[in-house]
Protein backbone atom coordinates (compact mmCIF):
# COMPACT_ATOMS: atom_id res chain seq x y z
CA UNK A 1 0.00 0.00 0.00
CA UNK A 2 1.24 3.37 -1.02
CA UNK A 3 1.00 6.39 1.48
CA UNK A 4 0.78 10.08 0.05
CA UNK A 5 1.58 13.14 1.78
CA UNK A 6 0.96 16.90 1.16
CA UNK A 7 3.17 19.44 1.85
CA UNK A 8 2.69 22.73 2.91
CA UNK A 9 4.06 25.65 3.87
CA UNK A 10 3.14 28.40 5.99
CA UNK A 11 0.52 26.57 7.35
CA UNK A 12 1.02 26.66 10.85
CA UNK A 13 -0.27 23.15 12.86
CA UNK A 14 -2.37 23.20 15.63
CA UNK A 15 -0.76 23.14 19.10
CA UNK A 16 -2.28 19.21 20.01
CA UNK A 17 -0.32 18.06 16.48
CA UNK A 18 2.71 19.82 17.45
CA UNK A 19 2.57 18.25 21.04
CA UNK A 20 1.90 14.48 19.47
CA UNK A 21 4.47 15.32 16.62
CA UNK A 22 7.15 16.51 19.04
CA UNK A 23 6.20 14.04 21.45
CA UNK A 24 6.56 11.30 19.12
CA UNK A 25 10.04 12.11 18.76
CA UNK A 26 10.85 12.27 21.87
CA UNK A 27 11.59 16.22 22.15
CA UNK A 28 10.12 16.88 25.70
CA UNK A 29 12.38 20.00 26.09
CA UNK A 30 9.50 21.91 23.51
CA UNK A 31 6.42 19.95 25.16
CA UNK A 32 6.92 20.79 28.34
CA UNK A 33 5.49 24.59 27.48
CA UNK A 34 3.03 23.85 24.88
CA UNK A 35 1.81 26.83 24.66
CA UNK A 36 5.16 28.28 22.63
CA UNK A 37 4.58 25.74 20.24
CA UNK A 38 2.46 27.83 17.73
CA UNK A 39 4.28 31.13 18.86
CA UNK A 40 7.60 29.86 17.67
CA UNK A 41 6.16 28.28 14.33
CA UNK A 42 4.29 31.16 13.61
CA UNK A 43 8.09 33.13 14.41
CA UNK A 44 10.14 31.13 12.13
CA UNK A 45 11.66 32.18 8.77
CA UNK A 46 10.06 29.44 7.07
CA UNK A 47 7.75 26.52 8.17
CA UNK A 48 7.00 22.88 6.37
CA UNK A 49 4.43 20.27 7.14
CA UNK A 50 3.65 16.89 5.87
CA UNK A 51 0.52 15.21 6.41
CA UNK A 52 -0.81 11.87 5.15
CA UNK A 53 -3.40 12.15 2.77
CA UNK A 54 -5.42 9.07 4.25
CA UNK A 55 -6.14 10.86 8.00
CA UNK A 56 -4.52 14.12 7.96
CA UNK A 57 -2.14 12.93 10.31
CA UNK A 58 1.25 15.98 10.77
CA UNK A 59 3.34 13.39 10.05
CA UNK A 60 6.77 15.89 9.55
CA UNK A 61 7.96 19.47 9.49
CA UNK A 62 10.20 21.41 9.26
CA UNK A 63 11.12 24.84 10.40
CA UNK A 64 14.54 27.43 9.60
CA UNK A 65 15.13 30.47 12.02
CA UNK A 66 17.84 33.56 11.19
CA UNK A 67 18.24 37.04 11.01
CA UNK A 68 16.22 37.04 7.53
CA UNK A 69 18.89 39.15 5.34
CA UNK A 70 22.42 36.61 5.75
CA UNK A 71 21.91 33.83 7.98
CA UNK A 72 19.12 31.55 8.39
CA UNK A 73 19.42 27.48 9.55
CA UNK A 74 17.02 24.81 10.20
CA UNK A 75 16.15 24.60 13.82
CA UNK A 76 14.18 21.74 13.40
CA UNK A 77 13.62 19.08 11.12
CA UNK A 78 11.10 16.03 12.93
CA UNK A 79 9.56 12.64 11.13
CA UNK A 80 7.02 10.75 13.19
CA UNK A 81 8.34 7.34 13.86
CA UNK A 82 5.30 5.78 11.45
CA UNK A 83 6.58 7.74 8.57
CA UNK A 84 10.51 7.80 8.76
CA UNK A 85 10.33 5.11 6.02
CA UNK A 86 9.02 7.37 3.45
CA UNK A 87 11.47 10.31 2.98
CA UNK A 88 9.97 13.31 4.16
CA UNK A 89 13.11 14.95 4.51
CA UNK A 90 14.15 16.34 1.55
CA UNK A 91 10.76 17.83 0.10
CA UNK A 92 9.89 19.35 3.48
CA UNK A 93 13.72 20.77 3.52
CA UNK A 94 13.79 21.75 -0.27
CA UNK A 95 12.23 25.55 -0.31
CA UNK A 96 13.99 26.45 3.37
CA UNK A 97 17.27 28.45 1.22
CA UNK A 98 19.31 26.79 3.95
CA UNK A 99 21.95 23.88 2.39
CA UNK A 100 24.76 21.84 4.17
CA UNK A 101 28.34 22.75 2.74
CA UNK A 102 31.40 20.65 4.07
CA UNK A 103 30.77 20.18 7.64
CA UNK A 104 27.94 18.35 8.22
CA UNK A 105 27.13 20.07 11.27
CA UNK A 106 27.20 23.32 9.94
CA UNK A 107 24.10 25.27 7.42
CA UNK A 108 24.26 28.15 5.53
CA UNK A 109 21.97 30.08 3.68
CA UNK A 110 22.72 30.13 0.04
CA UNK A 111 23.21 33.37 -1.53
CA UNK A 112 26.00 35.42 -2.88
CA UNK A 113 29.25 34.01 -2.74
CA UNK A 114 28.09 30.90 -2.15
CA UNK A 115 28.25 28.24 -4.77
CA UNK A 116 25.26 26.26 -5.95
CA UNK A 117 24.62 23.31 -3.80
CA UNK A 118 25.42 19.78 -6.35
Amino acid sequence: MNTAFTFSVGLVPSQQELVDLYTSVGWSAYTDHPENLVPMCTGSLYLAVAREDATGRLAGLVRAVGDGVSTSYIQDLLINPDSQKYALGPPLTMGSGCFFVDNPHFLGQRGAGHPPVA
